[in-house]
């Protein structure tokens, strides 16, 4: 993927970083796409994406994002750099 909403994409907004073409749907370490298969990387993609599933949640239940949980465009920031 190039970062780029796909035209099938169901939600209003862009999807999360790290969130599959199904909404709700998170992936990391070799799942991901374009992957360095590194197991350090993969530990962290993980903890990322469990604050990413809190904040989906949220979403659903029309709350709030978790409190502490970093703002989603920090995460989309340190999905992109990996």
């Amino acid at each position: 993927m190039d970062g780029r909403r796909r035209p099938e994409w169901p939600l209003g907004r862009d999807p999360l970083a790290l969130e599959a073409s199904t909404p709700g749907v998170f992936v990391a370490g070799d799942a991901r796409h374009g992957s360095t298969k590194r197991v350090a990387g993969a530990v962290g993609e993980g903890a990322m994406a469990t604050a990413l599933v809190h904040r989906r949640l949220a979403e659903l239940d029309g709350i709030s994002p978790v409190k502490g949980a970093p703002p989603t465009s920090q995460l989309d920031r340190a999905a992109r750099v990996r």
